[in-house]
């Protein structure tokens, strides 16, 4: 089967896309998750023929329209998919959860006429083998108390789709607002951010919204690094110590 492999730019890392000769998406996959977009592809299709080539103008512009919050620019693209009948079923019931809104996996399992309540394990696997991200929003389904619980591109990704598409559950809205001033401390006076992967890198969640790497201390107050630039701190730094941290970092 030929297939062909495309590169996208996102805010949240490169994607690398993946169509049949019908343009239909047959994988979404960030590109620090390419060894995972291998695996599924071999799953699913055997010894596939992949084939670089620009993407698709359909697919890019649509992708790009909804990172520039035109959320439902992406709802009509198709999509292929292979996998068992239950993952089937799951992802495209993924596709009918309107943007701006959430659903549980227990939700979710009674749509499919599922009434066990142990039907949602097996349907928090399907979500997690989705091959197809954003297009196919297994971002959009959570836990039953609202926490995000997992999600096979990292949660700091789920947590921005989320707060993208104005659908973060209030309990996570409430966290937020609670500021640095409700994280617990840790040694040497810093305050205790967070943490969740990203890349190989361990990285915070913060007040501020983007991921952080903790690189340092000055004093009672953490230094961090964001993820694509800037630099901040949860307090004010001297810049000498900055730019001392900043030399040391490997």
């Amino acid at each position: 089967m030929q297939l062909f492999l495309s590169r996208l730019e996102s805010p949240l890392g490169d994607m690398l896309l993946v169509t049949d000769p019908q343009q239909d998406i047959r994988a979404l996959e960030f590109a620090d998750r390419k060894t995972r977009l291998l695996r599924t592809l071999r799953e699913h299709y055997g010894e596939a023929d992949l084939v670089d080539r620009p993407a698709p103008e359909r697919i890019a512009q649509a992708v790009g329209r909804y990172f520039s919050g035109e959320l439902d620019a992406i709802e009509t693209l198709p999509t292929a998919t292979a996998g068992s009948d239950l993952q089937r079923r799951v992802w495209a019931a993924l596709r009918r959860i309107p943007p701006g809104t959430t659903t549980t996996y227990g939700k979710l399992a009674k749509e499919l006429g599922f009434d066990d309540p142990r039907a949602a394990v097996d349907i928090g696997a399907a979500n997690g083998v989705n091959p197809i991200a954003i297009v196919v929003p297994c971002h959009r389904v959570i836990a039953s108390n609202g926490d995000l619980k997992g999600y096979a591109w990292g949660l700091h990704r789920k947590r921005w789709l989320l707060e993208h598409e104005k659908a973060m559950p209030p309990s996570l809205q409430a966290d937020r607002r609670g500021g640095d001033a409700a994280q617990p401390r840790i040694a040497g006076g810093a305050r205790r951010h967070e943490f969740v992967p990203f890349s190989s890198q361990p990285v915070a969640r913060t007040i501020l919204r983007r991921p952080f790497r903790v690189i340092g201390a000055c004093g009672r107050t953490a230094i961090y690094r964001a993820i694509g630039g800037a630099w901040t701190a949860s307090a004010n730094c001297f810049e000498g110590s900055r730019r001392k941290h900043e030399r040391a970092e490997p």
